[in-house]
């Protein structure tokens, strides 16, 4: 009798104990080792988002930090969003990406696809596609929805790593199968737009239809906004545009055979019009078309270009950085905000007949993420011709070796002049202050006591200015 009593007190402790640990959540009080882990977790996610309770960030952070403390990666990466987001802490995309690190080496296919997006994106991280690429790779062998959705749509565009529709669409297949809306909505697009050829729209309204059901964010309602008639539209206009369908041929063939050449932006200044076409995101054809209008002037190193549609500006390119034929731009202004793309990258080349076209690269502002690829076609508005007031007709020796150099420079009338040298990272490195000239031909010697390397020459007078880049041994 008296051993039926002890047990039946110790089983009444058990669940006097078991009742107080289960309460431990609700009062705040740090959660234990004997909750089951699921348990834990899905009382954190009441918290967080008030399922059947008060919604409560700190109690559900606790938790969660509770179970990083024990190991657990699904936590980890709960925390690591809630890092990145700023949710109920304060955002430190350093702590988010050392919990998703951690979660992902050990496996979890979520953190790997959150890593990939902060790659992607540039969360914290410098945007980098291809190791947003491998994070996706290494999440679709483990079966991940978004993994494959990831893969298929950096290979869709060609983001860190080769631009390949056939192997996007084996991607976006598989994560459709798996029921990834995302993977619908691209699959509708590729089969509407015909980009392995020919349109399907039939395959493009199924997978649309998908995409709605499933509940993508960017299409809820496709047929409210009669998305597949748009684009049906759009093809049949697309037939006709193929004045631009082989243009990047076109330029690399003239390139060759030297009936094209590439030019100093300031002997560009002026008003140039034309069009610009878009090309889909292989260069196989023509993706869409609309005139332009390219107003250069000598602001900046290089100068200042803006795009010009309908009135509007569009975007304003100011490069500072000259590779190969190249120009770039090593960082966004402020001024950009307001603009929906910008040009990062851009060729000039002037034909025989005196037609500039300008391969470009841009990109979003919102993600930096690239659009589709671009050439402009222009000639120039013969009113807004530009009087050559300075002209570089030589530098002597070239290229450079000495401690000096001599500019022949020739000017159309008497003028005041200031001269620079910037590095190609657009670093003013020497300033020769103002120098008087004449009239035609000016012979200047400056010091050039300068590292090996390439360089920008720029001289500017009272009514225009010139550069030139050179290279020092």
């Amino acid at each position: 009798m008296i051993y039926k009593i002890v047990i039946f007190c110790l089983m009444s402790l058990c669940l006097i104990r078991a009742n107080a640990q289960s309460e431990s959540i609700s009062k705040d009080v740090t959660p234990i080792d004997t909750l089951g882990i699921n348990v834990l977790l899905n009382t954190a996610k009441q918290y967080k988002y008030g399922i059947n309770t008060d919604v409560n960030i700190k109690k559900a952070i606790r938790i969660y930090k509770y179970l990083v403390r024990k190991g657990n990666t699904d936590a980890m990466t709960e925390l690591g969003k809630m890092f990145i987001d700023g949710d109920g802490v304060e955002q430190n995309y350093k702590r988010a990406y050392f919990l998703l690190k951690r979660a992902a080496q050990s496996n979890n296919v979520r953190a790997m696809c959150v890593i990939a997006k902060m790659y992607q994106f540039g969360l914290g991280v410098k945007q980098n596609y291809e190791k947003a690429y491998l994070y996706y790779f290494d999440a679709m062998q483990h079966g991940s929805p978004e993994g494959f959705y990831g893969l298929g749509y950096l290979t869709y565009k060609g983001l860190g790593t080769k631009q390949n529709y056939e192997k996007a669409e084996i991607y976006l297949r598989k994560g459709s199968e798996k029921g990834h809306s995302g993977c619908d909505f691209l699959l509708g697009s590729y089969y509407a737009n015909g980009m392995n050829g020919t349109p399907n729209y039939e395959k493009a309204q199924k997978h649309y239809n998908m995409a709605v059901k499933r509940g993508h964010n960017w299409t809820i309602d496709l047929t409210q906004y009669n998305t597949l008639d748009s684009i049906k539209s759009k093809n049949q206009s697309r037939q006709k545009m193929i004045v631009g369908q082989n243009l990047k041929e076109l330029i690399q063939k003239k390139a060759q055979d030297k009936t094209m050449t590439t030019t100093d932006l300031h002997s560009l200044a002026g008003r140039w019009t034309g069009t610009i076409y878009t090309y889909d995101w292989s260069y196989r054809k023509i993706f869409d078309q609309e005139p332009i209008t390219l107003l250069f002037t000598g602001d900046g190193i290089f100068g200042t270009m803006k795009w010009i549609n309908n009135d509007t500006v569009s975007t304003i390119f100011t490069p500072d950085i000259q590779e190969n034929n190249y120009f770039k731009m090593s960082k966004l202004h402020k001024n950009y905000q307001q603009k929906k793309w910008v040009v990062t990258k851009a060729s000039f080349y002037v034909d025989s007949d005196n037609k500039l076209y300008i391969p470009i690269s841009t990109i979003k502002f919102n993600n930096k993420e690239p659009r589709k690829p671009a050439i402009a076609v222009l000639h120039r508005d013969v009113i807004s011709v530009p009087s050559q007031s300075l002209k570089i007709v030589g530098i002597t020796p070239l290229p450079v070796k000495d401690t000096s150099m001599t500019i022949k420079l020739y000017a159309e009338n008497d003028d005041i002049v200031t001269i620079s040298i910037y590095n190609m990272a657009s670093i003013k490195i020497a300033d020769y202050g103002s120098i008087k000239i004449k009239k035609g031909i000016n012979e200047l010697t400056i010091n050039a006591t300068i590292a090996q390397g390439k360089y920008l020459l720029k001289i500017v007078g009272n009514k225009g200015l010139v550069t030139t880049v050179f290279t020092h041994l």
